[in-house]
């Protein structure tokens, strides 16, 4: 607690701990309740992984095989963005038939239900959209469009996905080097070596020059000011925040949205927050 803010974190925790205890979901509840109207949900890639998306870190916070595309690789090197929209030409396909689990679709009820005032995540998937929220600030950006670095115009994604079609119409992925099959994160899908160095990539649809980037913000890029601004301002405009599944590592990462020092870290043992709507 601090300044009149109450904080609470809804954790994904390794199998071996227990449950949370009636008690702690009667806590919970209590909290989501009586915070009406004024909270905060801070949301994380843990949320998205029970619809088969991963993240980059295990629920030990250790690193996983793939490390993630960084914003100076991509601008600078042509290979990577091959490599990028290769892996994402597959992926995106399955990415697009992904659907919102209860999690998704628990914090959009309680959204409808007027619990939850304000929703920033972390999550670049768009589950949050299709599972029926409304107002939600992306930290991160969105896979649901493109953008041109030259000229800043945007394409929806599935369009983009066309246009990848039109230009690769006998591509094939062949068989991944050296990468766990399956989805990967950020809707990358493990192909062959051989199958980045054929792709072709579309240009801008308008300017027909500019490097084409997806529109969401990459390691090592800047969150857009605007973002962070509103994001200060949900903080600013709130007395509860729930965070949900999202490591506390990574939460501080992002203290210069907020200006809290203490935390209720409520370890709930593997509760998802649709326990909550069930209570």
């Amino acid at each position: 607690v601090h300044g009149g803010t109450f904080w609470i974190m809804v954790q994904t925790l390794p199998s071996h701990c227990p449950l949370a205890t009636e008690l702690q979901i009667k806590h919970l509840v209590h909290f989501i309740r009586h915070s009406a109207g004024k909270l905060l949900v801070i949301s994380g890639a843990g949320l998205s992984t029970e619809s088969g998306i991963p993240d980059y870190r295990t629920t030990r916070l250790e690193r996983r095989q793939v490390n993630p595309m960084t914003h100076m690789q991509f601008m600078t090197d042509e290979f990577s963005r091959r490599r990028y929209w290769a892996r994402s030409f597959v992926g995106f396909a399955k990415m697009h038939m992904t659907v919102p689990n209860d999690g998704h679709l628990a914090l959009a009820t309680l959204q409808k239900k007027q619990f939850i005032r304000r929703h920033i995540t972390q999550n670049v998937d768009g589950l949050m959209h299709r599972a029926g929220a409304t107002d939600i600030l992306e930290l991160h950006g969105t896979l649901q469009h493109v953008v041109c670095m030259r000229c800043n115009s945007t394409e929806p994604r599935i369009e983009f996905q066309n246009r990848l079609t039109e230009y690769n119409p006998t591509w094939t992925p062949g068989q991944p080097d050296g990468l766990p099959e399956g989805i990967l994160p950020d809707g990358d899908h493990a192909i062959s070596l051989d199958a980045i160095h054929q792709i072709r990539v579309p240009p801008c649809l308008h300017c027909g020059f500019g490097i084409v980037k997806p529109g969401v913000v990459f390691f090592g890029g800047k969150v857009d000011e605007s973002v962070s601004a509103n994001a200060v301002n949900f903080v600013n405009d709130t007395n509860a925040i729930l965070v949900v599944k999202h490591f506390f590592y990574y939460f501080f990462k992002f203290i210069f949205l907020i200006h809290f020092f203490f935390f209720i870290w409520m370890r709930t043992g593997g509760i998802n927050v649709c326990d909550v709507v069930r209570v």
